[in-house]
């Protein structure tokens, strides 16, 4: 099977760290080829980029996936992820984050991928996350997105002991 994650930058956060892991992880599996296509790494937060440094196969950067909307950039990102799906021709298309998600989902139909996941993180919306990230199937929901039965619940595969 193969699998490509789509994620706008690896910045040190939740999101990021969450999708590093699942790469990674995955990538031990011998029935799984893997890729994880990022936009360039900026920003304070500091960079997961070091994560793959034994790992030069799995990492794809895609210069013009940034995180400010700008139509020219964003219709090359599109492109580029066209480029390289049609070349991996991944079984799964996995996206985070919104611009990656927007893009991404789209690219990988246009490729012609057969199965496209998308992954919420957060919100993108509300009282800035409290409350167990504000009960997000229930904000989505609230405002007309989909329907009880699109959504699924996975947590993340994290020891929480330490």
């Amino acid at each position: 099977m193969r699998i490509a994650h789509v994620i706008t930058r690896l910045i040190v956060g939740g999101a990021q760290e969450n999708t590093v892991s699942s790469v990674l992880g995955l990538n031990k599996k011998k029935d799984i080829t893997i890729r994880l296509y990022s936009g360039p790494t900026n920003g304070p937060e500091g960079s997961l980029e070091s994560d793959f440094e034994s790992f030069s196969d799995l990492l794809h950067i895609v210069p013009r996936l940034t995180r400010p909307i700008n139509p020219i950039s964003d219709y090359l990102a599109y492109l580029n992820l066209i480029r390289e799906f049609k070349k991996f021709r991944p079984d799964i298309v996995h996206t985070h984050s919104g611009k990656a998600g927007f893009i991404g989902r789209l690219a990988a139909k246009k490729a012609k991928v057969q199965k496209i996941v998308h992954s919420i993180h957060g919100p993108s919306f509300g009282a800035y996350q409290g409350k167990i990230a504000n009960a997000m199937e229930k904000q989505y929901l609230k405002v007309g997105i989909e329907d009880p039965k699109s959504y699924t619940r996975i947590f993340s595969g994290f020891n929480l002991k330490p």
